[in-house]
C-alpha cells in the first residue's frame, strides 16, 4: 500500500508536470464473499491471486495494480490521453474477470464492479483522488455491479447528503427527538 501511494503521488505530480492525465480504478470484486462461504478461505485467497494475475496482464507495463484490501484492488493507469482509455481497460477488465477461475478443480465465479477518477483532472492530490475514485466505485456498486463508473462532482453531494440523513437519524434515535 505504501508502494501505492507513492506511486500514484509520483504519477499525479507528472501528469501535472507533463499536462497528461492518469486514470485511477478501484475495483472490488462481486461475489468474492460467495465464494469464501462455499469454498473457504483457501479457495478465497487463490482466487484473488488469479485476479490479480489476469489484472497484470491487461494493463501496460508502465501501470500499476494493487491489491489495497481484502478483495479490493487498484490500478494506476498512466500517461493516456483522456478518459477513452481508462473506459477501454474497464471494459476488458469486466469481460475477464466474470471468466470462470478454476480453483482445485471447481468454477469460481465474481465480477468486479469498477470506480474512476482521472487525474489531475478530477484531483491532484493523491487522497482526494482516491476518495473520489472510491465514490465512484460505490455508485457502480449501487447500479447493479458488474459495471464501471467514472467520477462526477454530484456523486460528491449526494453522498454529503446521505451522510448527513444518516447522522441525523442515528441523533434521532439516540435522543428519542426529531422524528415524527
Amino acid at each position: 500500500r505504501a508502494l501505492f501511494d507513492d506511486r500514484l503521488a509520483h504519477q499525479l505530480a507528472h501528469a501535472r508536470a507533463a499536462s497528461t492525465s492518469l486514470a485511477l480504478l478501484y475495483l472490488d470484486l462481486d461475489g468474492f464473499k460467495n465464494v469464501n462461504d462455499t469454498l473457504g478461505h483457501p479457495a478465497g485467497d487463490e482466487l484473488i491471486r488469479q485476479v490479480g494475475t489476469r489484472l497484470a496482464a491487461l494493463v501496460r507495463s508502465t501501470d500499476l495494480v494493487a491489491r489495497v484490501g481484502g478483495d479490493e484492488f487498484a490500478i494506476i493507469q498512466c500517461d493516456i490521453e483522456g478518459p477513452a482509455e481508462a473506459e477501454i481497460l474497464c471494459m476488458r477488465i469486466v469481460e475477464e474477470i466474470i471468466l470462470p477461475i478454476d480453483i482445485a478443480g471447481t468454477q469460481a465465479r465474481v465480477g468486479v464492479s469498477i470506480g474512476i477518477a482521472m487525474g489531475p483532472a478530477d484531483a491532484g492530490e493523491r487522497t482526494e483522488l482516491a476518495r473520489k475514485a472510491d465514490i465512484a466505485l460505490y455508485e457502480a456498486k449501487s447500479a447493479g455491479k458488474g459495471r464501471y463508473t467514472f467520477f462526477a462532482e454530484g456523486m460528491d453531494a449526494s453522498l454529503r447528503r446521505r451522510k448527513e440523513i444518516e447522522t441525523g437519524l442515528r441523533t434521532a434515535l439516540d435522543t428519542g427527538s426529531g422524528l415524527e
